[in-house]
């Protein structure tokens, strides 16, 4: 996650790493795992703003006018850092992916992507992109995802643009899910590191 951040609300260029080629805003830095840990982040992508809070309460006048909220335990998959998500829809099919805030991608697919019902005749091919991670850059093929995705009560239409990995994946993660997402969906993202829970905000007027 790369942003300009202080203790009370600002503009925050892409928190994806290479915003330095996507934005005339000086990047002073890259928030990691060790610096998360303990606090509780505020990101809200309809404005652009990433908040250090001390407290979930003190998100309310933010996500006061929202309608839709889903709450989930801040886990990871063992010894990694990564946030789960345990129930993400691919049409059908649900199945756990990991959310990277330090992504510039979409939905990115691994392999075991493809045994879930639907999801292998779903896509069509249109090209290919390169993408950065938590886990570097590298280039993957680019496809159009012909059913509809997202989690708890968020829903992107079919036709989605999504990327498949060569890395196999598992059970316990088929898929990578970034910023573009999230940003898609108009989401606003309670991080609290503090007491281990990730709450998500939408439908907020």
């Amino acid at each position: 996650m790369a942003a300009t951040f202080s203790r009370r609300s600002q503009p925050w260029p892409p928190i994806w790493r290479g915003c330095r080629r996507n934005t005339r805003k000086h990047l002073d830095g890259v928030i990691g795992y060790s610096f998360l840990t303990g606090k509780i982040i505020l990101i809200d992508y309809p404005k652009q703003q990433l908040v250090l809070i001390e407290q979930p309460m003190a998100a309310w006048a933010t996500v006061r006018s929202c309608h839709l909220r889903h709450s989930v335990p801040l886990r990871s998959f063992g010894d990694d850092s990564i946030p789960l998500l345990p129930d993400f829809r691919f049409g059908d099919a649900s199945a756990p992916i990991s959310l990277d805030t330090g992504s510039n991608g979409g939905i990115a697919l691994y392999q075991a992507a493809l045994s879930l019902p639907g999801v292998k005749e779903a896509l069509v091919e249109k090209g290919e992109t390169a993408y950065a991670g938590a886990r570097g850059k590298s280039t993957a093929k680019t496809y159009s995802l012909n059913i509809p995705v997202g989690f708890g009560p968020f829903t992107l239409p079919a036709g989605q643009t999504v990327t498949l990995r060569k890395a196999q994946g598992a059970d316990n993660r088929v898929a990578n899910i970034g910023n573009k997402l999230f940003a898609a969906l108009k989401l606003k993202m309670l991080l609290d590191y503090k007491n281990r829970v990730m709450t998500f905000y939408g439908d907020c007027r």
